[in-house]
């Protein structure tokens, strides 16, 4: 079906007409409103968190997280990372010891840990590298002095993803979201390139991986200042800059730090000073690069988490060619933002109650640069009336 319909749209899907319209698409759809959770605050951690990273493991009972934090130090101006794990559930929070060690100068921040809870990054201050520790086992803990090498240094908020398979370390270039491959055992960066340009103000900062279910990387969250020290979260649905991205949240508060589980979106939050953090939940998809001569196309939906006992999301995608403008239809939350006349709904599926769906196509030959566009689309049986229906954010499939 997706073949077909590629093939079908490819002549006319040509990157040029794309820059000639103006209209980039359609953001991420809000399925649950951005709200202070006071249960990730400083009640909870013993202080008001600077970052805040939670990390799914197969070892860890349900709904259940490995959690990196940075919080206060001991002196003012200064910070400490914490680890510990958090029961979503239950909201019960144990800290453990993992990073204790990292805490060396006081100036340590943005504690970033591997899918597989192996790897460990973080800034370490001004004109210094991040810091890099491996472990062999998930029950030693992590030693400090190691360093990422062959990459920036200074406060450069650190963290992990893992794209095409490989270990990868996210950072600020400049105004910029840069990402490179990491060796696990050793630190060394190699192949950096840019991950996001920065869409608006004085720079983008805080990229965080937005995973699938097996913990590939194929989207992130990140955040841009804009004038008067505002800091609003944004969605990249490209991890190789190949898409526009789209502001999600927009507040006058200083959002950073933050964590994706799923659509589950969470951000550090500070209105003067740091507080409880900010959480809401999303519909989102990424964008993908497919090779010109024909090959594989993975898309990765992401939802909030679903309770068991509801039905389960329903999601689809819709293929074509960009409208000119964003389209409202009437109890649909979100605008459609493919030509009516060009669209194509590929089948169904639920999502997963973590909130995960993934389609998997072939897609045929495309001429070199063809885009053609896609976006989300979330039914949910349980939804009130003018809930149940909602249009993601717009996805990118470039052939190169």
């Amino acid at each position: 079906m997706l073949s077909r319909s590629l093939g079908v749209l490819s002549a006319s899907l040509l990157s040029a007409a794309l820059c000639a319209q103006g209209y980039l698409g359609e953001k991420p759809a809000i399925i649950k409103a951005a709200a202070k959770d006071t249960n990730l605050g400083a009640a909870k951690f013993g202080g008001a968190p600077y970052q805040v990273l939670f990390v799914p493991h197969a070892s860890l009972p349900a709904n259940t997280y490995v959690v990196a934090l940075t919080l206060p130090g001991t002196t003012a101006g200064s910070y400490k990372l914490e680890t510990g794990t958090y029961n979503f559930t239950t909201n019960t929070y144990t800290k453990n010891t993992w990073a204790d060690a990292l805490n060396v100068s006081g100036q340590e921040f943005a504690l970033g840990i591997s899918d597989d809870l192996l790897v460990a990054v973080w800034d370490r201050g001004s004109g210094l590298a991040p810091g890099f520790a491996s472990r062999a086992n998930l029950t030693a803990n992590f030693a400090p002095g190691g360093a990422v090498s062959g990459g920036p240094t200074g406060y450069v908020d650190s963290n992990l993803a893992r794209i095409n398979g490989k270990l990868a370390f996210l950072h600020i270039q400049g105004s910029d979201i840069n990402v490179g491959d990491l060796d696990a055992n050793t630190g060394a960066l190699s192949n950096i390139r840019r991950a996001v340009t920065n869409p608006i103000g004085a720079g983008s900062h805080s990229p965080t991986p937005v995973n699938d279910s097996q913990g590939n990387t194929y989207s992130l969250m990140f955040s841009a200042q804009v004038p008067a020290r505002q800091s609003n979260a944004w969605f990249a649905s490209s991890v190789v800059d190949a898409a526009p991205t789209f502001e999600m949240v927009d507040t006058a508060t200083w959002l950073a730090n933050g964590d994706a589980n799923a659509g589950d979106m969470v951000n550090a939050e500070a209105a003067g000073s740091y507080g409880d953090c900010l959480r809401w939940g999303v519909l989102a998809m990424s964008s993908a690069v497919v090779p010109a001569t024909g090959g594989t196309l993975n898309l990765s939906l992401v939802a909030p988490e679903r309770p068991a006992t509801q039905p389960p999301y329903i999601g689809l995608v819709l293929v074509g060619a960009l409208n000119s403008s964003g389209i409202p239809i009437p109890t649909v939350n979100g605008n459609l933002s493919i030509n009516p006349l060009s669209l194509v709904a590929l089948p169904s599926a639920a999502f997963t109650p973590a909130g995960f769906l993934k389609f998997t196509f072939g897609t045929p030959p495309l001429a070199p640069n063809t885009v053609v566009h896609a976006q989300p689309v979330l039914f949910d049986a349980a939804g009130a009336p003018g809930s149940q229906v909602y249009l993601g954010n717009t996805s990118y499939i470039v052939a190169q």
